[in-house]
């Protein structure tokens, strides 16, 4: 007995709203750290059990994220509510070094942190408030604030991301790439991960004025990447093709 038309119809529409999920047999790795998976995917470094009722933050398709760097005041009339690159900063670090540099690096960090290719666009323009508030949107805004040197903070996750850094074009002791680790930091929140163990552990090739690779260490790479393969807004249940965490989907179905 074929199953009527609207009735195919009303199922699909039905199971389009119910988060697939890992499906099939795939045995927990040996890279598996449990623990690390529950700080950078549940928040439990920053909030401890977290993880008991927290989801996945991961974006649903992270190939087609648009970031979108304000290099202009624009017309807001708050400076805190603005991008601007700041006056202080040589136009040739601005824009002929850094505007380039995270151009260069941001299908880098997506696709090490998610194991896809990027094919999103990469903008800059002046203040936008509509781009900050367009879903599949990360939008950075850039402030001089000298006494914060390092300093910055974003969102975590979909279904849009902004990052704030506050830049010094003279970074203290010790501080090299004091300007450029906080967009790695950032779009590592932004993609949809939490504070872990030993933060992100990227690495900066190059220095300040000739900037070259991130790389992020083996850990965060391979605990990223499985996450994404997992999918969004999955609760915690340990390895995510385990037993407990099939039995969770059924549960949902």
């Amino acid at each position: 007995m074929k199953t009527p038309l609207y009735a195919t119809i009303v199922l699909a529409m039905l199971f389009d709203c119910i988060p697939t999920g890992p499906t099939g047999n795939r045995p927990e790795e040996p890279e598996f750290d449990d623990r690390y998976w529950r700080e950078l995917v549940y928040n439990d470094h920053d909030r401890p059990g977290s993880s008991e009722t927290g989801r996945s933050k991961v974006w649903a398709d992270p190939t087609t994220i648009n970031v979108y760097v304000e290099t202009g005041p624009g017309d807001s009339p708050n400076p805190r509510n603005r991008g601007n690159w700041p006056e202080g900063l040589p136009d040739q670090i601005a824009r002929e070094i850094w505007m380039p540099w995270m151009e260069e690096q941001t299908p880098r960090i997506i696709e090490q942190l998610t194991g896809q290719e990027w094919q999103g666009r990469f903008e800059h323009g002046p203040w936008d408030p509509d781009k900050s508030r367009q879903e599949g949107w990360i939008t950075i805004q850039v402030y001089d604030r000298p006494d914060e040197s390092c300093h910055a903070f974003g969102t975590v996750g979909p279904p849009r991301g902004i990052v704030w850094l506050d830049v010094n074009i003279e970074p203290g002791p010790g501080q090299s790439h004091c300007n450029l680790r906080p967009f790695a930091h950032e779009m590592t929140h932004a993609l949809g991960f939490w504070h872990a163990r030993g933060s992100f552990e990227i690495t900066i090739a190059g220095t300040e004025t000739a900037p070259g690779d991130i790389t992020y260490n083996d850990r965060i790479q391979y605990h990223a990447r499985l996450a994404y393969d997992a999918g969004p807004d999955r609760p915690y249940c340990g390895w995510p093709w385990s037993e407990a965490c099939q039995e969770g989907d059924a549960d949902a179905d």
